[in-house]
C-alpha cells in the first residue's frame, strides 16, 4: 500500500471573481426561472447535464480493482492534465497511467459519488466534481473530493481534459439540497469566439486574480473573483458562497499565495473554460509550491468569475 504518505498532501487551491453575498445567494434560490434562453439554439441543457454526469459515473466506476489504471487512461482525451497530489503536472492518459500505476497496489478502487455536472451554453465542454471513497482490498483507506473538466468529442461522447483529485482523512458533508447549477446564474446570449483571443484574456484575468490575492490577501481576492454561486474544495467540507469562501481564508497574517496561470482553455462561444497553473504558499517559516484548477463562467456583461477551484502540492522545486 503506497498511499499513506498523502494524507499530507491537502489542498490549498489557488485560481479563480467579486460581490459579497456568499451563502445567502444559495439559499435564496435566485437561479433563472427559465435558463434555457441562454443557451444555444436546439440544447436541451438538462439532458446535456445528464449525459455527463452519467460520464462521470462511468468514469467513476472505471477507478475500481482490478482496472483501475486501465480505467483512468479511458476517460481522458488525448492532450488531458492530470493534476495530482504530490506529483507535477502531467498531461496525456499514458503519463497520467503511470502516476496511477506508481502510486496504487492490485486491489485498490475509488467508490465515486458525483455531486454536479454542469455544460456550456453549447453543450460543447463541461465541469463536474464530487466526492470519493478510497479502498484497498475492500478497507476504508481515506477519502477525497475532485473537479473534471470535459469536452464533447465529434462522436459526442465527453471525455476529461483536466482531472484534479484531492485526498483527505475526513469525509467531506453533503452540498446543500437546493445547491443552483452556477451557470444559471445571469447568463446569455452569447456568440461564437476567437477561441485563442478568449483563452490569452482567461489567463489575464486569472494573473490579475493572482495580483489581487498579492495586494490584497487571498480572502478579498478570492471574494472579488467568485461568483455568486462559487464552490471550492475544501477540507473536508465544500466551501460554498462567496461569503464562506472570504471568511475560510481570513487571517494568517504573514501568508500570502500568489500563482502563475500556465494554460486556459475555452469554449466555442467562450461562456465556459478552466485555467490550469501553479501556485506559490508562504507563511513565516513556511513555503508550499503545488499546482491548481480553476473552471470559469463568463456572464452576459463579459465577466469572468470562478465557479469551482481547487488544487494540491507538488514536490519542491529542487526536486522537480
Amino acid at each position: 500500500m503506497r498511499t499513506i504518505g498523502w494524507l499530507v498532501v491537502i489542498a490549498i487551491g489557488a485560481g479563480a471573481c467579486a460581490d459579497p453575498q456568499g451563502v445567502q445567494d444559495l439559499q435564496s434560490g435566485s437561479t433563472a426561472e427559465s435558463p434555457e434562453f441562454a443557451r444555444g439554439p436546439g440544447i436541451d441543457i438538462q439532458a446535456e447535464r445528464a449525459a455527463l454526469l452519467s460520464a462521470d459515473q462511468a468514469f467513476g466506476a472505471g477507478l475500481a480493482a482490478p482496472n483501475l489504471t486501465a480505467g483512468v487512461g479511458a476517460g481522458l482525451a488525448d492532450n488531458a492534465y492530470l493534476l495530482f497530489p504530490g506529483e507535477n503536472l502531467v498531461q496525456g492518459p499514458a503519463a497520467a497511467e503511470a502516476i496511477f500505476a506508481a502510486n496504487f497496489d492490485a486491489g485498490s478502487a475509488f467508490v465515486w459519488h458525483p455531486a454536479l455536472a454542469d455544460v456550456s451554453a453549447d453543450g460543447e465542454i463541461g465541469y463536474s466534481f464530487g466526492t470519493f471513497e478510497f479502498t484497498e482490498e475492500g478497507t476504508h483507506i481515506f477519502w477525497g473530493k475532485y473537479i473534471s473538466a470535459w469536452r464533447k468529442q465529434a462522436d459526442g461522447h465527453w471525455l476529461i481534459e483536466a482531472f484534479n483529485p484531492v485526498f483527505y482523512r475526513l469525509p467531506a458533508g453533503e452540498l446543500p439540497a437546493n445547491f443552483p447549477h452556477p451557470l444559471d446564474n445571469g447568463r446569455g446570449p452569447f456568440t461564437p469566439v476567437d477561441v485563442a483571443a478568449e483563452e490569452q484574456r482567461l489567463l489575464a484575468v486569472d494573473a490579475a486574480f493572482s495580483q489581487a490575492s498579492v495586494d490584497l490577501g487571498q480572502a478579498e481576492a478570492f471574494k472579488q473573483y467568485a461568483d455568486p454561486h462559487a464552490i471550492v474544495l475544501g477540507n473536508p467540507d465544500f466551501i460554498i458562497g462567496r461569503k464562506a469562501i472570504f471568511e475560510a481564508r481570513e487571517g494568517g497574517a504573514g501568508t500570502v499565495l500568489s500563482w502563475t496561470p500556465m494554460i486556459a482553455e475555452v469554449g466555442p462561444l467562450g461562456d465556459l473554460g478552466f485555467t490550469i497553473g501553479t501556485y506559490l504558499f508562504t507563511a513565516p517559516g513556511v513555503a508550499s509550491n503545488g499546482k491548481y484548477l480553476t473552471i470559469w463562467r463568463q456572464s452576459a456583461n463579459a465577466t469572468w468569475r470562478y465557479v469551482q477551484d481547487g488544487g494540491s502540492v507538488s514536490p519542491p522545486p529542487a526536486a522537480q
